[in-house]
């Protein structure tokens, strides 16, 4: 006997798999905009364990189960590195704690010898964001030790944890010239061929060509999957500060700040 066939469900009504959860000592980040119900007991707890720095300080703050689920479904629960396919105004807007909430900074990753590294030594003993501003600190190291997990809460310890270091590399950036091995270099005289040398940026590189004329690489455009990341997350939170009211990044406030004159609050 032929059987009724079964209608196809609606895109709809097919249930969606529930995203799982990071690990109880991975890095994460929370959206800070408080989007609950306004006096409710979410919203308290929500106010407790945004600054988490793990799923396990959450829990410790009072977060329970089904509102991390919540959080991740709805897109105010993400992993450090969704900051990083921002750009740093909407980092900053959205997942930089408030000046006065209590944070960490974990031991200086920053490559030595380096200006990130100089401002880092200062801030690290910060206990909040309004003294690292104090002490210096600029946006782009507020977006970036987020987007690496070097923030964290009053509960981390960063002894347990391995933070992820920045790779330090072997090739000293100098105005020294490196020679190729051949005759001239042998001889040691005027017409030695040079390899590349001078300052590395981004991805480019100084390469010599004939007298004083040189060629820098063009850089490399950035991959299509990484711009719609960059876009997707973009419309998440977007998409709950206008379900909420607020304007968490369709409007992104300006944060006062100049390379010469420092923060202005």
């Amino acid at each position: 006997m032929l059987q009724p066939r079964s209608k196809p469900q609606h895109p709809r009504n097919q249930t969606k798999p529930t995203p799982q959860l990071p690990d109880s000592d991975e890095p994460i980040v929370f959206v800070q905009e408080n989007l609950r119900k306004p006096g409710s007991a979410v919203a308290a707890r929500f106010d407790k364990y945004k600054v988490a720095h793990t799923i396990g300080e959450a829990r410790k703050m009072g977060a329970m189960t089904h509102d991390l689920a919540c959080d991740l479904q709805g897109g105010v629960l993400h992993r450090c590195g969704k900051a990083s396919e921002v750009s740093i105004l909407t980092a900053i807007n959205a997942f930089a704690p408030a000046d006065n909430a209590k944070i960490t900074f974990a031991p200086n990753p920053k490559k030595h010898g380096s200006r990130a590294w100089r401002r880092y030594q200062k801030y690290q003993k910060a206990k909040s964001l309004k003294q690292a501003k104090a002490l210096g600190i600029w946006p782009g190291d507020i977006a970036n030790d987020i987007a690496k997990g070097f923030i964290g809460s009053h509960l981390t310890s960063w002894d347990k944890i391995s933070a992820p270091r920045i790779a330090k590399s072997g090739k000293v950036h100098n105005s020294k010239r490196k020679c190729i091995k051949g005759k001239g270099a042998k001889r040691g005289n005027a017409k030695a061929k040079y390899a590349i040398f001078g300052r590395r940026k981004a991805k480019g590189k100084c390469i010599k060509k004939g007298k004083g004329k040189f060629i820098k690489n063009k850089r490399s455009k950035p991959s299509e999957e990484k711009l719609n990341a960059r876009k997707m997350i973009k419309r998440t939170v977007s998409q709950i500060a206008v379900a909420a009211g607020v304007a968490v990044t369709s409007k992104v406030r300006p944060i006062g700040w100049s390379q010469k004159h420092g923060w202005s609050c």
